[in-house]
C-alpha cells in the first residue's frame, strides 16, 4: 500500500471567517442574523478543508496571531487539520460575510490582517524549508502578508521546487507575477485575476486561450482560470481542454476555486491524467457550492456529479 505525504498548504494572511444570515439585509438600519457560522478561513486552509473531505492529509501552515489567532488554531483542531504556523504579535484578522437568503445577495467586509516583522519573517523561512521536504505537494494561496518582500512568492516556489516539490499557486496581482517567476508546477486563476495580471478582456475562446499561453510562458507548467458557473479552461502545454460544470442550486459561492484546487491536487497526485484532474477538480468545486462551509463537500455528492462534468478540447 503506497503511503502518501501529507499536502502542505500554505496560507500566509489567514482570517475567522464569520458568515450571518440575514433576511432583508439593509444598510443604515439595524440587521439581526437568523444564522452564524464561524470557521477558520483564508485559501489554503480551505484547500486543506477540501483535502480532508476527500480522505487527504494536509498541513496548514502561515502566520496566526492574538486571540482570533488562538481561535483560528483552535478551529483548526477542532477540526482536525494539521498544522504548524508561526505565531505573531499582530491579531489574524476577521472576515465578515452577510448572506441574504431571500434576495440571494452576498456581502463580505475583509480586514487587510497584521504586519509580520523581520523575526517573524525568519522563522517562517526556516519552518517552511522543513515542512516542504516533507512534502511532495505544495500548495499556495491567498495573497501575501504584510511585512514579506514583494517577491516572497518566488522565493517559497524556489524552495518548494528544490525540495523537490510540485507546487501549485492560486494568488492574484503581484504575488503572481512573482510566483510565475519561480516557475510552478501548476497556476490557478479566476478570470477577473488572469484579465488584471495580463491586463487583456478575456471574454471569447480566442483570448482565454492566449491567456493560457502567455500564462505558460510566464512560468507555469500547467494553468487553470476559473470561469465561474461556466467551468474552468486549462492547459498542461500539450493538450488545452474546457471542463463545464453541471448547474446546481447554489448553497454557497466562496471557497468553490480552493475545492477545485484540492480535486485537482488529489487527482494529480495519485497520477491522474490532467483531463481527468481537470474534471475532478471542477466536479470538486461543484460540490463545495452545495455546502454551507468554504472547502467543505460530501463525498457522496461526488460521483454524481463528476459524471455529469463534460471536458472537451479547447
Amino acid at each position: 500500500m503506497i503511503k502518501f505525504k501529507p499536502i502542505l498548504t500554505v496560507t500566509l494572511n489567514p482570517a475567522i471567517d464569520k458568515s450571518a444570515e440575514i433576511r432583508h439585509f439593509c444598510a443604515n438600519t439595524e440587521n439581526r442574523a437568523t444564522k452564524i457560522i464561524t470557521t477558520a478561513g483564508g485559501k489554503g486552509i480551505n484547500v486543506s478543508r477540501a483535502l480532508a473531505s476527500l480522505g487527504l492529509k494536509s498541513i496548514c501552515a502561515g502566520f496566526a496571531g492574538g486571540a482570533s489567532g488562538q481561535n483560528l488554531l483552535r478551529s483548526l483542531l477542532l477540526e482536525g487539520l494539521e498544522h504548524n504556523f508561526v505565531f505573531i504579535q499582530g491579531e489574524t484578522r476577521v472576515n465578515l460575510t452577510v448572506r441574504d437568503p431571500k434576495s440571494g445577495r452576498l456581502t463580505r467586509i475583509l480586514e487587510p490582517g497584521p504586519v509580520i516583522d523581520k523575526k517573524d519573517l525568519v522563522s517562517f523561512r526556516h519552518k517552511y524549508q522543513r515542512l516542504v521536504k516533507q512534502s511532495d505537494w505544495v500548495v499556495l494561496s491567498g495573497r501575501g502578508i504584510g511585512g514579506t518582500p514583494a517577491d516572497f512568492y518566488r522565493e517559497l516556489v524556489t524552495l518548494g521546487r528544490k525540495a523537490a516539490s510540485k507546487v501549485i499557486v492560486d494568488t492574484s496581482a503581484g504575488d503572481l507575477l512573482a510566483a510565475l517567476k519561480g516557475k510552478p508546477y501548476l497556476v490557478k486563476v479566476n478570470r477577473e485575476e488572469a484579465q488584471s495580471v495580463l491586463k487583456s478582456p478575456l471574454r471569447n475562446r480566442l483570448q482565454l486561450r492566449n491567456a493560457l499561453k502567455k500564462l505558460l510562458s510566464l512560468g507555469s507548467q500547467q494553468v487553470i482560470i476559473t470561469l465561474g458557473a461556466q467551468g474552468a479552461v486549462a492547459t498542461d502545454g500539450k493538450i488545452f481542454c474546457y471542463a463545464i460544470c453541471p448547474k446546481v442550486k447554489v448553497r454557497n459561492t466562496i471557497g468553490l476555486g480552493d475545492a477545485l484546487t484540492a480535486g485537482c491536487v488529489c487527482a494529480l497526485s495519485q497520477n491522474s491524467s490532467f483531463r481527468d484532474a481537470l474534471a475532478f477538480g471542477v466536479a470538486a468545486g461543484t460540490a463545495n457550492a452545495l455546502a454551507s462551509v468554504p472547502g467543505e463537500l460530501d463525498r457522496s455528492q461526488l460521483g454524481g456529479i463528476l459524471q455529469k462534468v463534460i471536458v472537451k478540447d479547447f
